[in-house]
């Protein structure tokens, strides 16, 4: 999680766009306070990245096709370039893997 606010707040502060990122518990933005807009985050990964998941009593656990359900599911939502997101995602150990970014 403190990754996800990093790479938020670098790109709003240092680079000057709009990025934020879901607090997993609410559903709501963390840094727009104005949003009453609620995301899924185990919904988002399953329609854009067909990932799977299955109930658990009231929540829903996310199933990724190679660590399985030991993942913690982050989205972040940036206004920017693709370049800027993708070099500010390459800047961090391990950052841009998915081979949308890699393109």
């Amino acid at each position: 999680m403190i990754l996800i606010f990093h790479l938020s707040f670098f790109l709003m502060k240092f680079v000057n766009f709009r990025a934020d990122f879901i607090d997993p518990c609410s559903g709501l933005p963390m840094l727009t306070q104005s949003c009453n807009k609620v995301y899924s985050e185990v919904d988002g990964m399953e329609c854009l990245l067909n990932y799977k998941s299955y109930n658990a009593g009231f929540c829903k656990i996310l199933t990724h096709p190679t660590w399985g359900s030991a993942v913690y599911p982050a989205t972040i939502f940036a206004h920017c370039p693709m370049s800027v997101a993708v070099d500010t995602l390459r800047s961090y150990p391990g950052g841009a893997t998915h081979s949308f970014v890699n393109k």
